[in-house]
């Protein structure tokens, strides 16, 4: 069964190839707007830059500092910092390993 539902084309294609996708749909449309809920896997697939991965999203730290979206003082501006060193890093490292 396809479903189509009005939000972008790419977005209704992934819900309707990605179980993953369609459940957390489901999920968020009890929090947020049935349009928001059902693109929001695609978003977040395409700000991770790959498929949607159940283990990698379970083990997300919603304490950790990763963006300045969490920044609220000078400690978590800090922690901020500190992330996006760390993941400079490991991407300069992994290029440097291929």
């Amino acid at each position: 069964m396809t479903l189509s539902l009005p939000i972008d084309p790419e977005a209704n294609e992934f819900i309707n190839r990605n179980q993953l996708a369609l459940i957390l749909g489901l999920v968020l449309d009890q929090q947020v707007s049935m349009e928001k809920a059902f693109s929001s896997p695609y978003v977040l697939t395409q700000r991770l830059g790959h498929d949607l991965d159940a283990r990698e999203l379970a083990g997300y730290d919603p304490d950790a500092y990763r963006s300045v979206a969490d920044v609220t003082d000078a400690e978590s501006l800090r922690l901020v910092r500190e992330y996006k060193q760390q993941m400079k890093a490991a991407a300069k490292a992994k290029s440097a390993g291929d």
